[in-house]
């Protein structure tokens, strides 16, 4: 009974990290985490370290509530049987694979919670479900390998291309390459093997490439990619105007897309899009090429490209309210796993905001919710949630099937105080002035400068 007042206690005042854990063991279990080992890893093997033991030390790690490898080793319970140092060994040689299969298994696991919320978005084009792809370069890591020692160039440990479900905000595919600089387009035989038919691909111009236009429409599915200047194209048809968007005015055109070395051909619609206000890049116009039907509308094709934000979105939230890069990993396979980690963190976080969707309605969660104040409250109780209940504990409160567990998660979230995860929008930036005052001071003191003294 004491037990359950203190528990219920808990749940009121951190119902998000409650939330949080029971998401964690119902995806990371661990005997399914080290079946997916055995059954991916083609080198590693399993004897002391278990791969479950090694993403429980992870995680927490990637949630922010641990500042270190070595500090979630020093104060694991029970004490790890292995050295820190077999800890990195082990990161260090992580098959990249295994790392997408934890990603992968997370998107199953996760997806009938999700579908039991209902709160999926609603889809961009209707009839086809979206992806949205991009790549990210994963940040410079400190230079503690030995062939890092006399570099003076930033140490890049990897890129990862990601593949977002717009309706469900996961991240079902990431295709990880441990060479910084290879071209994104080099994963194109890659991404192919990811499309499917009734779906429609939304990318920037990097993708805008002949091999992966016509693979995407040879799988049956359709694209609408930003125009790369580089990509050779015959008109079929003049531009015509045909009407405005929230941007600015359309065009459109037909054109034809051959493959010159097979003799693939493709015949799409090119969108042009004359911007009211300029790009970053000062382009007064953008041009998006797609192979959807022509009962699709410029109008809705150019809305749902702008969508691609979505998963620019998801990049700052992993840099921002998770630790996904992790500079202390120089080893590219130990920077992949962290990323990979990362995106498995952000699905939990991702079902908290599908929750917070289905108690208190799509609108108010967008505008009034922030999802960095979700990733805080989450981590608050998590530390103090591990002291209050073993594993085997757990194990009696976890709900028995995907629909319980939603039912049981929507009803925590019903109880977090909305101004406790509200977002704070700031104005636009005001331009910088220029710094005139002082330039050959190494220092001031604002202690003088406040009392007008220097």
């Amino acid at each position: 009974m004491l037990f359950q007042e203190i528990y219920d206690r808990f749940c009121a005042q951190h119902s998000l990290s409650v939330s949080t854990r029971l998401l964690m063991q119902h995806v990371f279990d661990a005997g399914r985490v080290d079946a997916l080992f055995r059954d991916t890893s083609a080198q590693q093997y399993e004897k002391t370290l278990l791969f479950s033991t090694l993403v429980d030390l992870m995680l927490p790690v990637v949630a922010k509530t641990t500042p270190s490898v070595h500090a979630a080793y020093q104060r694991a319970t029970p004490p790890i049987g292995v050295s820190v140092q077999s800890i990195y060994n082990k990161l260090n040689r992580l098959e990249p694979a295994t790392a997408v299969r934890l990603v992968q298994h997370t998107v199953t696991e996760l997806t009938p919670v999700l579908a039991a919320l209902g709160a999926d978005y609603a889809p961009l084009v209707p009839g086809y479900r979206t992806r949205i792809l991009d790549g990210n370069h994963l940040g410079h890591t400190e230079k503690r390998l030995a062939v890092l020692y006399d570099c003076a160039a930033a140490a890049l440990p990897g890129t990862c291309l990601v593949v977002l479900d717009a309706e469900r905000r996961l991240a079902v595919h990431v295709l990880p390459c441990e060479d910084a600089h290879a071209q994104e387009r080099s994963l194109t035989p890659e991404i192919l093997a990811c499309v499917q038919p009734e779906q429609v691909w939304i990318a920037d111009r990097n993708f805008c490439t002949v091999a992966l236009l016509l693979g995407i429409a040879a799988q049956q599915g359709c694209f609408v990619i930003r125009e790369h200047k580089n990509l050779p194209w015959q008109a079929l048809g003049p531009l015509v105007a045909c009407g405005l968007c929230e941007s600015g005015a359309l065009w459109e055109q037909p054109i034809r897309v051959e493959n010159r070395a097979t003799g693939a051909a493709l015949e799409a619609r090119r969108i042009v899009v004359r911007l009211d206000t300029p790009t970053r890049e000062q382009d007064d116009e953008i041009a998006l090429l797609t192979n959807l039907p022509g009962k699709v509308s410029p109008e809705l094709a150019a809305g749902a490209y702008r969508h691609r934000w979505t998963l620019e979105a998801m990049f700052l939230q992993l840099a921002r309210d998770l630790r996904s890069e992790l500079d202390t990993l120089g080893y590219p396979k130990a920077a992949l796993f962290g990323f990979c980690l990362g995106l498995c963190a952000y699905h939990l976080l991702s079902t908290l905001h599908a929750a917070l969707r289905a108690t208190h309605g799509q609108r108010t969660t967008d505008q009034d919710i922030s999802p960095y104040y979700i990733a805080l409250e989450s981590s608050y109780g998590l530390t103090a949630l591990g002291s209050l209940l073993n594993p085997p504990e757990w194990d009696q409160l976890q709900p028995a099937t995907p629909q319980l567990l939603a039912a049981e998660v929507r009803r925590l979230v019903g109880l977090v105080p909305l101004r406790t995860l509200k977002k704070h929008s700031r104005g636009p930036k005001k331009p910088a002035r220029a710094k005139t005052a002082f330039r050959h001071t190494p220092h001031v003191s604002t202690y003088r400068l406040l009392r007008g003294s220097g």
